[in-house]
């Protein structure tokens, strides 16, 4: 069976808290009731598929149909089971929030894992024809918080169905420095994927926002990726600046410190404020907050980091 309801309030379906509506909302629970929708009715464009509802800020009522699975896979449930078993590689990914669909479409990650270390292939269903088809890894040229999915073109096109996982690590990653403390402080010999996970979540949990208290949308900005020579003039002037370089030779810049050295942990624009434990994170601070207000906060931050650091930040969160 498949539900399709018209002009929804789908605010339910997010995780920001804040008012979102859609001329067409379609649910369904499995692959067949899908063909069937697709089949039978007439949806109205654009399309848009919703996971968790944890990356997306609804700034106006959406005019399309959006998809969205119940009971789908969630990451965070996904990464328990495997480190259960003893199988290394989904540790560091523990406590992101939202499905592991749309984990895979946004590539999601932490603490120097994301998904493309573990994904091994994904089902998809052309929604414009109700084709079925599989994309490997390299087909879904994954990148920085992107994959095939979110390109221009097909974006809203092609809903991932099932996920075939490839846990391949003998051991944990260690690239990221809160992962290289947490196994010292558990001990090598004593490190298990299961160990590391209670510590990620734990780590995790003393920075971020509890879901179920306070609105977000998870982190909002990506953190920006500059050139050599601009990682130069940027230590010039700022020498204990933290980095990381890339494989193409850019630096990355963590934006939470950016946000932190403007001086605006705990800046607020109405109801909606800079999580004052991690200022990566815009929270719906009343309960009340309007997308107008995440709006001014985000232009807020984006010009002052701007005028600060001469660097750019761009939303990761998606505005619809």
């Amino acid at each position: 069976m498949y539900k399709l309801h018209r002009n929804c309030d789908i605010t339910h379906l997010t995780t920001f808290g804040l008012p979102a509506r859609c001329a067409a909302l379609l649910e369904w629970t499995d692959n067949g009731d899908l063909a069937d929708a697709l089949r039978l009715e007439r949806l109205p464009r654009p399309f848009l598929i919703i996971g968790g509802g944890s990356n997306l800020l609804f700034t106006r009522p959406f005019e399309g149909t959006v998809f969205h699975r119940l009971g789908q896979p969630e990451l965070d449930a996904v990464c328990e089971s495997y480190c259960r078993e003893g199988v290394w590689g989904f540790e560091n990914l523990s406590g992101i929030p939202g499905s592991i669909f749309g984990a895979a479409v946004q590539n999601a990650g932490a603490y120097g894992t994301e998904m493309k270390d573990v994904v091994s292939e994904v089902k998809v269903t052309d929604l414009e024809n109700g084709d079925r088809f599989t994309l490997s890894n390299r087909d879904m040229q994954f990148g920085y918080r992107h994959s095939a999915l979110k390109n221009p073109e097909t974006a809203g096109r092609y809903l991932i169905t099932d996920i075939t996982f490839r846990p391949e690590a003998s051991g944990p990653a260690i690239t990221h420095k809160a992962v290289r403390q947490i196994i010292e402080s558990i001990g090598a010999e004593n490190a298990t994927p299961m160990a590391v996970r209670e510590k990620i979540k734990a780590l995790r949990d003393s920075k971020l926002p509890q879901p179920a208290l306070t609105g977000s949308a998870g982190s909002f900005f990506r953190n920006p990726e500059i050139t050599a020579c601009e990682f130069e003039a940027l230590s010039q002037k700022f020498p204990d600046a933290p980095h990381f370089a890339q494989a193409d030779g850019r630096i990355k810049v963590p934006a939470a410190w950016l946000i932190d050295r403007a001086g605006l942990k705990g800046a607020a624009e109405g109801g909606a404020q800079v999580w004052p434990l991690q200022p990566l994170v815009i929270v719906n601070a009343t309960g009340s907050a309007t997308a107008a207000d995440v709006l001014a906060l985000e232009r807020r931050i984006c010009n002052e980091v701007t005028l600060k650091f001469n660097i750019n930040l761009i939303p990761e969160v998606q505005h619809i």
